[in-house]
């Protein structure tokens, strides 16, 4: 094999492939990119067997060929070469050394045989055939802004815990005109609503958790993409997600997701508002003073302010604050877990652009609540469960 790049254009390709190296894997095969040379065109994949990405670049080809390069060190070498020149890649079939030549250097690797790479049927098929030949469905087109919104709003609510395996990842629920992005890990819920164009509406019924992993690269889409299931037997087991230029395949979590519309409160009839900007603001510095093992923060409501108050009983210090806010109903007091208070008010889209409000939907001091910057939203809805306080807490 033998090319030449513009080294800008190759960094570019190899950023984009890299999120599917595994950082240690038991098959050190996988620590490498398969290269496949085609006259101008390279193909390159690479993949930690959770999700595979493919992505193509036009390159000055010499010999056609295949070979596997090591990742880390490619991609190491590449970074800090200077982005204004080419380089010069050339593979030996015999040894598969690799050699790299730019007009002031020369770097030689050892590469792999392109033959010993795992078989990835979802990949070098046809892309319009899947696992065993089965068709493709439920095919959803978004533009880069609702994608965004989908992960990146949802994403801080996944749960970590490997024994819920269903809420490691983000349901997503496909209704024909619109779709949701779900999260929960049990003390917090999210869903976030785009709505298709009537030239491409959603899948009809079709309802698919994604792997974090698949997420993080999702929230970096900068461009409209076309995302397509692939079954096997009958059953969906990878995505396959249409990026330009690149094409990216993620298993999928195939797990029952909990009825998470069975906890969201319909009779929370007691409003607070106030001002996001001076809540959010308020909250990260009085959770300076709370506790490190209960994270708690406490909500004194009042019928035109409340008090947030924290406190360390380990080191003697608390904090409190007040501000002001219109609140419908008698006295209450509520607690939080303050991290995920703070994260809900982080994530919330404003209604309109310069609106400050925020919304507390409240029923009792113990029941979920829901948080919102908008009365009766289809956007967006948030839920967050309050914690037990403790009753000797002195701010």
């Amino acid at each position: 094999m033998k090319f030449s790049v513009i080294l800008s254009e190759f960094a570019k390709v190899l950023n984009d492939v890299l999120p599917a190296i595994p950082r240690k894997s038991t098959l050190p095969i996988l620590e490498h990119l398969h290269f496949t040379l085609s006259a101008n065109s390279l193909r390159i994949v690479a993949t930690d067997q959770e999700i595979i990405i493919k992505s193509e670049i036009t390159v000055e080809g010499t010999e056609d060929g295949e070979i596997l390069v090591p990742a880390k060190r490619l991609s190491e070498i590449v970074k800090v070469l200077d982005q204004a020149g080419t380089i010069e890649f050339i593979s030996n079939p015999e040894n598969f050394e690799i050699t790299l030549k730019t007009q002031s250097g020369k770097y030689t690797m050892l590469g792999l045989d392109a033959d010993e790479y795992i078989d990835l049927p979802e990949i070098f098929g046809e892309e319009t055939e899947a696992i065993d030949g089965t068709p493709e469905v439920n095919t959803a087109h978004f533009t880069a802004a609702d994608i965004q919104r989908l992960t990146n709003l949802t994403s801080f609510a996944v749960s970590t815990d490997e024994f819920r395996l269903a809420m490691t990842g983000i349901l997503f629920q496909f209704r024909g005109n619109y779709v949701y992005s779900v999260a929960t890990d049990s003390f917090r819920l999210v869903r976030i609503t785009a709505f298709a164009s009537e030239e491409q509406p959603f899948p009809e019924d079709f309802d698919v958790i994604i792997p974090t992993r698949a997420i993080e690269i999702l929230k970096k889409v900068n461009t409209n993409i076309t995302m397509t299931s692939i079954a096997n037997e009958d059953k969906v087991t990878h995505l396959r997600f249409i990026i330009g230029n690149l094409v990216f395949i993620t298993r999928v979590i195939n797990e029952r997701f909990p009825p998470y519309e069975t906890v969201i409160p319909t009779g929370n009839e007691l409003t607070m508002v106030t001002s996001r900007k001076e809540f959010l603001a308020a909250i990260k510095r009085v959770s300076i003073f709370t506790s490190n093992v209960s994270h708690q923060i406490r909500m004194n409501l009042s019928n035109d302010s409340f008090v947030l108050g924290g406190e360390d009983e380990s080191t003697n210090s608390n904090a409190s604050e007040t501000l002001p806010c219109d609140f419908n109903g008698e006295a209450i007091t509520i607690g939080f877990n303050v991290k995920y208070l703070d994260d809900a008010i982080s994530h919330l889209e404003p209604a309109t652009e310069g609106d400050d409000n925020i919304y507390l939907f409240i029923s009792e001091p113990t029941k979920p609540i829901l948080i919102n910057t908008e009365p009766n939203s289809q956007r967006s809805l948030m839920l967050l469960m309050p914690v037990r306080l403790n009753a000797t807490a002195t701010y």
